[in-house]
């Protein structure tokens, strides 16, 4: 029995050509790494591709035995298989089992409207002989001869440029993120919009835009700045500062009042979580529990209409019942927590009619949600629990078709007095924060299908793709695809990029026309929203 696997070993050895071709190139634009061709049987490899653009096409041209080269209609396309870590290059693999002979060939780059070539200076010649048939009999193992149909999958890099960018400046706007919470003269917990007094004047608090900086200050404390005790200090003077106002007077009356001065109130959100790791239970129990107010009055108010997150339109809004519902699930399991079930009954009762409310918002008619839908409503206001979560459907479908990175259409406000708007920084963070959510939700999930309702997103970037299309974790599709996902995810950091200050520093707004940073300077919110888009792009988005 050795002596016949030892026979089949050395003729099998004879069919093979197995050859590495070179290291990572330093300059090339593509470079074949490796290939393998057993006569007759298949033709596969490996390719250094230089990540160019999303759009590519990597094809392998051969010619036959005879040296016809079939008009150059000979060809394998090549498709994504992983990113090359610290470069920017990554692999582009490829494999043919109907291949029966095969004499030369050279790699073919098409990108941007360019060609490259790898033909190793003079075409690759395939030395390996025709088939030949032996009579010995088969071994009692040996490793498989089909090419693997699977491959190892990492949280695609996107490009490279965008990838050790933004890791300079997540850490630039969290410097100037913090420079904004507690400034001189101000009281503590005052989380300002803006440091800019004139021109326009932001030295206010908005809710909506502190809940988010709490936010990403929360998810911070839990992951990267874990256990960090100045992050929690100022973490609980927004909490304290936020419960504190809940009586102050206001013009309406209420806990609606969207903005306020410098020892005005902010939002007070869920923290059971923070503070049960630093261990302080009497702070979560004592201090933390008059946060219910704000919940009732979501129950008690919800369906009355507001004005929405810009506060320009009045009516009932998908962003607003989107985290409203979050607060509410949230919300009830704090209560749960703490031991008052009847609040936590009466909170996921009204997040359960949310949910029906925030459905009407989906228009079967146009394939896409009935009015403009902010982004962020997704990336913040969404739950782990598949509810319009950045990969369902629906929000891709509006994704593709809505694609914008100003507020809305209507847009005329400028940053100072209506006009023309401008596109802003915190819309534009969040498409590329969205992008990234969904890659993760897909690769957690273990694969996605396509849809008619998905379809149009995925042909964005898999022109086959088609309805019932499944990529599976794993596999040289799914790698492409969300790899082309990131790419088009990092050209909308590449305009965050090329119009934030040379120092880092992101107003509110870009001017549409000569893309000149606009307005309120170092806006509180655009460097939260980099930060949070930053950590969806490193595969590990905010919860």
């Amino acid at each position: 029995m050795l002596f016949q696997t030892l026979c089949y070993v050395l003729v099998w050895s004879s069919l093979v050509s197995t050859i590495v071709v070179s290291t990572s190139p330093s300059t090339s634009e593509v470079k074949i790494q490796s290939y393998e061709y057993v006569a007759g049987k298949s033709f596969t490899g490996k390719i250094y591709v230089k990540n160019i653009d999303l759009t590519k096409v990597v094809s392998v041209i051969y010619s036959d035995t005879t040296g016809n080269w079939n008009n150059n209609a000979n060809l394998v396309k090549a498709a994504f298989s992983e990113s090359i870590s610290d470069t920017n290059y990554e692999f582009l693999t490829f494999s043919s089992t109907a291949i029966s002979s095969i004499k030369e060939f050279y790699i073919k780059y098409d990108v941007s409207g360019k060609t490259y070539y790898d033909n190793g200076s003079a075409n690759y010649v395939v030395t390996t002989p025709p088939p030949t048939t032996t009579t010995s009999s088969s071994p009692t193992s040996t490793a498989t001869e089909t090419p693997p149909t699977s491959t190892s999958t990492a949280f695609p890099s996107g490009n490279f440029t965008i990838s050790t960018w933004i890791k300079t400046q997540e850490g630039i706007s969290r410097s100037a993120m913090i420079c904004n919470i507690n400034p001189s003269e101000a009281a503590k917990g005052f989380i300002a919009a803006s440091l800019s007094t004139s021109g326009p004047e932001y030295y206010h608090s908005w809710t909506r835009g502190l809940a988010l900086v709490s936010y990403v200050m929360a998810n911070d404390y839990n992951t990267t700045l874990k256990g960090d005790a100045t992050t929690v200090d100022l973490l609980k003077d927004y909490a304290t500062y936020s419960i504190n106002s809940q009586s102050t007077s206001t013009a309406c009356n209420c806990l609606g009042k969207p903005k306020f001065n410098a020892d005005g109130s902010s939002f007070t959100g869920s923290w059971g979580s923070i503070l049960k790791q630093s261990g302080d239970d009497t702070y979560v129990t004592g201090t933390l529990k008059p946060g219910k107010s704000y919940l009732d009055y979501v129950v008690s108010t919800w369906s009355d209409g507001c004005f929405d997150v810009w506060e320009e339109a009045n009516g009932v809004h998908f962003y607003t019942l989107m985290v409203m519902r979050k607060g509410l699930i949230q919300g009830a399991n704090f209560a749960t927590r703490n031991g008052d079930t009847t609040r936590a009954s009466t909170y996921t009762n009204t997040a359960n009619t949310l949910k029906t409310k925030i459905d009407t918002f989906w228009s079967g008619t146009y394939g896409v949600f009935k009015k403009p839908v902010m982004m962020s409503a997704d990336n913040s206001g969404s739950l782990a629990d598949g509810f319009y979560t950045p990969r369902s459907d629906k929000i891709l479908a509006t994704a593709v078709v809505v694609e914008t990175i100003g507020r809305y259409p209507e847009d005329t406000y400028n940053g100072n007095r209506n006009g023309q708007g401008n596109p802003w920084y915190l819309a534009t963070n969040a498409y590329a924060e969205l992008y990234y959510r969904a890659i993760k939700e897909w690769t957690l999930a273990g694969q996605v299908t396509v849809s008619s309702i998905s379809l149009p997103f995925f042909k964005k970037f898999d022109m086959a793709a088609a309805e019932g299309t499944v990529y599976k974790v794993g596999t040289a599709a799914f790698n492409t695809m969300t790899q082309n996902v990131a790419l088009g995810a990092d050209k909308f950091l590449s305009t965050v990029k090329n119009y934030a200050l040379t120092n880092g520093s992101m107003s509110e707004q870009y001017e549409r026309g000569s893309g000149k940073s606009t307005r309120a300077r170092d806006l509180t919110w655009s460097h939260a929203a980099l930060i949070s888009a930053a950590r969806a792009k490193a595969g590990a988005p905010f919860t």
